[in-house]
């Protein structure tokens, strides 16, 4: 894809933030299930579409985290090293027992390296 072919894609989605007001992290999820389930009905690789489903269910489960935390305890939003900060928030102070914390501190990290690799390594097959 060509560079003026490529900066075209951002002048085809115009961003009305309106459109947006009533999105939930749940969205994502539904999204990356249904893209899932879809795979073969799309002309770009496997690879490519498995790494949007990675992308997606990452900030599905991020963002319900977070605002689930953010409203419900003492951890405090902020855009600053956010993705490392929630898994140890939830690690050390998390709202449920100890090894539960521990497991899903472990699962937000899994998560994150999944997404990681499928969006910044692009040579290494998923």
């Amino acid at each position: 894809m060509g560079d003026v072919a490529f900066l075209s894609l951002f002048q085809v989605m115009p961003m009305d933030k309106s459109e947006f007001e009533d999105f939930t992290p749940f969205d994502f999820l539904e999204f990356a299930t249904e893209i899932n389930c879809n795979i073969q009905n799309f002309d770009s690789s496997s690879s490519s579409v498995k790494r949007v489903v990675f992308s997606r269910v990452y900030y599905a489960v991020f963002l319900f985290l977070r605002e689930t935390l953010s409203h419900n305890t003492e951890y405090i939003s902020n855009p600053y090293g956010e993705h490392r900060r929630l898994p140890n928030f939830i690690e050390s102070r998390g709202p449920f027992e100890n090894e539960l914390n521990h497991e899903l501190s472990d699962y937000v990290r899994t998560l994150k390296r999944s997404r990681h690799q499928s969006d910044y390594f692009i040579e290494v097959p998923l």
